[in-house]
């Protein structure tokens, strides 16, 4: 995405529900694909899931009840862990 020429990456942020970066999921269809593995973890213990920044800005975004327009600001460094509020 960022290879393409002009601002292509801001459709992620312009257009979450319709752009699809090379036919790939829009940002809305991330978010959902996260949220869904979100609920779906275990309610006690630790679970360790590993992933690049897009997902993890998503899922803290919309956990916070951010637009989407922030979520970009949560993207964590390389290497970094983060820690999800409890469910």
């Amino acid at each position: 995405i960022y290879a393409e020429p002009g601002n292509a990456m801001m459709g992620l942020v312009t257009d979450p529900g319709t752009w699809r970066p090379h036919g790939g999921e829009t940002t809305f269809g991330l978010r959902d694909r996260v949220l869904a593995w979100y609920a779906d973890l275990p309610a006690d213990g630790r679970v360790v899931g590993v992933t690049h920044g897009g997902p993890i800005a998503a899922l803290l975004g919309t956990l916070a009840g951010l637009p989407v327009d922030r979520w970009s600001q949560l993207v964590p460094a390389c290497g970094e862990i983060i820690q999800t509020p409890a469910r």
